[in-house]
């Protein structure tokens, strides 16, 4: 994935450094032309020009085809990225920004024949443009052939979370989470199994998680509600109040949580703290946590 790195006009050094980093992983490292070079002079330049006049080489034995490609899906992330203040705003020239990104997208995919050359810049097109949808034709065309390949979407919606909790009885009950994400691991392979692009981390979050749990043993009944947490690769949760409800009584806490997080699974020890120890004698203090999440 690229990620949005707003450019000013005085830019930080580890913004630039960052820059060519991200454009190095379009551009091949067997070209016959220094097309590095090209690209790093491009980026400190913030312009396309020295890009245009390569592209106007027709002679393939000084630039090859997959060299015009990389040239053109370089361009054109170049491009969104020198013009990324008017892409936050609605105006005429986000559409025109847009609409020449995709048509540089669109040309360095047609430019090359081999079918798993055109993954790769199908893959480009859609990693950049996939936020984009309304000016991204392609769109649900490329997602197809990228999931046919081994490719994983991003999730964003509401999170539902099965829990079971111990520490001593059994909880059982479940979580909302108004705002969840989840990054799941994929590797994108073409036809000949070489890999073209790969997810190593599953990464998951949630905000604003409301949460029950019913002690199986007592009529205890548990509510929370989280602020924000980490739930994968590492499972934090900091920001976690709630109460548990017996016949008596509300008993406040506060209570963190640590853990680890594999896919859509996470594990994690919490402690309670109590706000008033009177009452909380029969109530265990840690506890262990297995949730599963689901996002709709």
């Amino acid at each position: 994935m690229y990620f949005k790195i707003k450019l000013t006009v005085v830019k930080p050094i580890f913004t630039i450094l960052l820059l060519l980093v991200f454009a190095n992983d379009i551009i091949s490292q067997h070209s016959h032309i220094d097309l590095c070079e090209v690209t790093k002079k491009a980026i400190l330049n913030q312009s396309v020009d020295t890009v245009d006049q390569l592209l106007q080489i027709k002679d393939t034995s000084k630039i090859t085809k997959m060299e015009r490609a990389e040239l053109l899906s370089f361009k054109a992330w170049l491009w969104l990225k020198i013009n990324e203040d008017n892409l936050d705003k609605k105006s005429s020239l986000k559409g025109q920004i847009l609409t020449q990104a995709y048509r540089d997208f669109t040309l360095a995919i047609n430019e090359v024949e081999d079918e798993n050359e055109k993954l790769i810049f199908e893959y480009h097109r859609y990693s950049i443009l996939e936020s984009y949808k309304p000016k991204y034709k392609d769109y649900t065309s490329d997602l197809n052939r990228l999931k046919a390949h081994g490719y994983k979407k991003d999730k964003l919606g509401l999170g539902l979370v099965a829990v079971a909790k111990y520490d001593g009885d059994i909880w059982l009950g479940g979580e909302l989470a108004l705002f969840s994400g989840y990054a799941p691991l994929y590797t994108l392979r073409d036809s000949d199994g070489t890999t073209v692009a790969k997810n190593r981390v599953a990464v998951s979050a949630s905000m604003l998680t409301l949460g029950y749990y019913r002690n199986l043993n007592t009529d205890y009944g548990d509510y929370s509600i989280s602020l924000v947490r980490i739930e994968a690769p590492l499972f934090i949760d900091l920001f976690k109040l709630g109460y548990i409800k017996d016949s008596n009584k509300n008993h406040w806490y506060y209570r963190p949580e640590i853990g680890v997080g594999y896919s859509i699974l996470q594990l994690s020890l919490g402690y309670n703290f109590f706000f008033k120890k009177e009452g909380t004698e029969d109530l265990a203090n840690v506890f262990t946590t297995l949730r599963g999440k689901y996002i709709f």
